[in-house]
């Protein structure tokens, strides 16, 4: 389109296959200085897009590039600590899944960090993170638990939400602007097996963007899920880890030692 619709309220971009012209991020510059909203979902690519990064940049943040891996046990999936559990932060974006107890699921999120430049009323804060434990990556073909030599340690941002206020010629314009570091946020899989998680951050990030709360009567949410969705068992690392001490050693042991007390009462009697 010749430009981005007066009339929008949220702008939506994913990964781009190709880098954004000149033009195009100034369209969307433009569009966010005028009080514009906008929620990207930004992945490493295996090319450099540099007017994508300074178009990120112009608005407090930047895409680390790096792969974030877990090595909080009890923060990843089985075998996978690529893919997240995060910690969330105390933000509106996240109140609904934290008051629903469930937490988002990000596949090979990137660390996003603050730009060494930023403008004055600007405030970028972290939505979700991984732990202290956590390192980064920048093989994504390397999928070993351990951290090697030379790679980053955590915690990273996975997501931000940005604000900006400033006076122009059509009064004050605040601008508002999600940043999540993975497209695979919005996995369908990933999404069904944190009951919806995924969604709910997603929906309450654009309520946040459209200035809606919980209370606000055309605020959107998520439907109900299927109970047939909660039949499944889903354990992280750590609980895996915790069934197998227990099945192959705590039970397994507590029934030899009672049966050798068994036995040695009965020797003795």
């Amino acid at each position: 389109m010749e430009e981005i619709p007066p009339e929008a309220d949220v702008l939506i971009l994913t990964t781009p296959r190709s880098d954004l012209s000149t033009l195009e991020v100034g369209k969307i510059v433009d569009f966010l200085d005028t009080g514009g909203r906008a929620l990207f979902m930004i992945d490493i690519t295996p090319t450099p897009m540099p007017n994508l990064d300074l178009l990120t940049e112009a608005f407090g943040v930047v895409l680390g590039g790096i792969y974030v891996h877990e090595g909080d046990s009890g923060r990843h999936f089985p075998q996978r600590n690529n893919l997240i559990f995060p910690l969330m932060a105390d933000h509106q974006i996240n109140s609904r899944n934290l008051s629903n107890g469930v937490n988002p699921l990000l596949l090979e999120g990137q660390a996003i960090w603050n730009a060494p430049y930023q403008r004055t009323f600007l405030t970028a804060e972290p939505l979700l993170i991984s732990t202290a434990a956590s390192f980064g990556r920048d093989d994504p073909d390397n999928l070993s638990v351990n951290q090697m030599e030379g790679e980053p340690d955590g915690p990273f941002a996975l997501a931000v939400a940005v604000e900006d206020s400033f006076t122009g010629p059509g009064g004050i314009y605040v601008t508002r602007l999600v940043l999540v570091g993975t497209s695979n946020i919005l996995d369908p899989g990933a999404n069904g097996f944190v009951h919806g998680a995924n969604g709910e951050f997603l929906i309450s990030s654009i309520n946040w963007l459209l200035d809606r709360t919980d209370v606000s009567p055309d605020s959107v949410f998520i439907q109900p899920r299927s109970l047939l969705d909660d039949q499944v068992l889903r354990l992280t690392q750590a609980e895996q880890n915790n069934i197998m001490v227990f099945s192959l050693g705590v039970l397994p042991g507590t029934i030899v030692i009672t049966g050798f007390f068994v036995w040695i009462k009965r020797r003795r009697s």
